[in-house]
């Protein structure tokens, strides 16, 4: 079966396997930073689970298209750009 992992400085961390993923869901993975992954269009991005506006899980935001709002103050960022 095959898994879905992240690198983090040269460590690899299994994140889930492919079918624990749905569309328009997203997962808080706890590292040194914490990671959201995000399901978008069949695929897995992984970015940054703080905002940079706040304090907040963008992880519990919602996600629209490739843009996740952050559930604190409704800042969105785009999912592959990391923004």
């Amino acid at each position: 079966m095959a898994r879905c992992a992240e690198r983090i400085g040269g460590r690899v961390i299994r994140i889930c396997a492919p079918a624990d993923s749905h569309p328009g869901e997203s997962m808080r993975v706890t590292t040194h930073v914490p990671i959201a992954v995000l399901t978008v269009d069949g695929v897995l991005l992984a970015i940054d689970d703080t905002c940079t506006y706040q304090d907040a899980s963008l992880s519990q935001g919602w996600l629209e298209g490739c843009s996740i709002e952050c559930p604190l103050h409704s800042t969105q960022a785009s999912a592959p750009a990391g923004t």
